[in-house]
C-alpha cells in the first residue's frame, strides 16, 4: 500500500485540479474538460521518452509523434501509437494476472490493481486520440459551445 498510495494520491490531485481549472477558470463544459484531459494524457508517453532522450543524448532532436490525420486508415493510426499499445497490453496482462492469480482479495492487492489501471489510462488516451485521427475531420462543435474570451485586451 505504501508504494501505491503516492501515485494514486498524485493522480487524484491531478484529476481534481484539471476539473477545477477547466470548469472554473476556462469555463469549459464537461465534454470539453474530458477532451482536454484525454488530449493531455495522450502526450504523456512521448513527452517522457523525449525527456529521457534529452537526458542521455545531445544530438537527437525531438520529433512529434506522426499522427495520420484524416488518413481514414485505422491500421496506420494504430501503428502510429504502437509503443503505447504495447505498454497498454503489458499493463492489462499484469492486471489480468493479478486478478486471476490472487487467492486472497487483500487491500494491498486491490491497491496494486488500481495503480496499474491508473498507469494504463494515458496509454488508453493515446490510442483514443490516434484512432480519432483516422476519421474525417470531426467538427469542434461536437464538444459543445466555443469558448470566447470576454475580456478585452488593453493595447497599452
Amino acid at each position: 500500500i505504501t508504494f501505491a498510495a503516492l501515485p494514486l494520491t498524485l493522480f487524484t490531485f491531478k484529476i481534481t485540479k484539471l476539473i477545477h481549472l477547466y470548469r472554473t477558470i476556462v469555463n469549459a463544459s464537461i465534454r470539453q474538460t474530458i477532451a482536454a484531459g484525454i488530449a493531455g494524457l495522450a502526450l504523456s508517453h512521448i513527452i517522457a521518452v523525449a525527456v529521457l532522450q534529452g537526458l542521455f543524448t545531445r544530438d537527437k532532436p525531438f520529433f512529434r509523434t506522426p499522427k495520420k490525420a484524416a488518413s481514414h486508415n485505422i491500421i496506420e493510426a494504430f501503428y502510429s501509437a504502437r509503443d503505447e499499445a504495447l505498454l497498454l497490453l503489458a499493463l492489462l496482462t499484469a492486471i489480468t494476472g493479478l486478478i486471476i492469480t490472487s487467492t486472497n482479495h487483500s487491500l494491498n492487492n486491490t491497491f496494486w490493481i488500481i495503480m496499474l489501471i491508473v498507469q494504463a489510462i494515458p496509454y488508453v488516451a493515446a490510442l483514443i486520440v490516434s484512432m480519432l485521427s483516422a476519421f474525417p475531420q470531426v467538427p469542434a462543435s461536437v464538444l459543445g459551445r466555443s469558448l470566447h474570451c470576454t475580456e478585452s485586451v488593453d493595447s497599452n
